[in-house]
Formats: structure tokens, C-alpha cells, sequence
């Protein structure tokens, strides 16, 4: 196996990590870890609101197609609210939360 084959197997398994993750990591970093189950759009807009952000998620429009995992479209609306890009990876998505929420504490 090339090394370049092996770089990008590594990536990929990256990539699919980080993945996995951002959403456990964005409820933390909301604040909304210790909530049971996994919350719907109202308490994740409510702590984007309790961190200085505007509400990301249609929650009329979510709560018609929720059927079990969070959709993709709320990733890329939170992403695109707390850090202008809808690309954002997980870290950047954290990091703007934990940066507004020192500077809004602050307030």
C-alpha cells in the first residue's frame, strides 16, 4: 500500500470520526448534554439564543421531518449562524460557541 493511499484511508477515517461526533459535541458545547434523550428544535434554538445567537432551526418545518437522527440541514443552518460558513468543521462550530458564550457572560 502506498503511503498517499494510506494518507487518504487515514483522512477518511478522520473525517468519519469527526462526523460522528459533532452532534454529542455541539449539545455540549449548547450546554444541553444533561438533557434526556435528544432535544428537538426548540431547546436547541433556545440555547443558541442563551448564547448570543439567532434561532437556526425552522422548528415548524423540523418537527415535520424529524424521524429519528438530526437532519443535515440543522447541522449547516447552526454552522452557517455561529460561524458564517455552513462548511464549518465541528471545532470551529465549538470553538464560535465557546467564544461567545465568555463574551456574552461578560454582558
Amino acid at each position: 500500500m502506498s503511503v498517499q493511499r494510506s494518507k487518504k484511508i487515514l483522512a477518511a477515517f478522520g473525517e468519519a470520526i469527526a462526523e460522528g461526533s459533532r452532534w454529542p459535541r455541539l449539545l455540549k458545547a449548547l450546554g444541553l448534554e444533561e438533557v434526556e434523550g435528544w432535544p428537538g428544535p426548540r431547546p436547541i434554538n433556545d440555547a443558541l439564543e442563551a448564547h448570543g445567537f439567532r434561532p437556526a432551526i425552522d422548528e415548524a418545518e423540523a418537527l415535520r421531518k424529524m424521524l429519528g437522527d438530526y437532519p443535515d440541514a440543522w447541522w449547516f443552518a447552526i454552522a452557517r449562524e455561529t460561524t458564517g460558513r455552513p462548511d464549518a468543521t465541528v471545532q470551529q462550530v465549538v470553538d464560535a460557541l465557546n467564544t461567545r458564550t465568555s463574551a456574552h457572560a461578560a454582558q
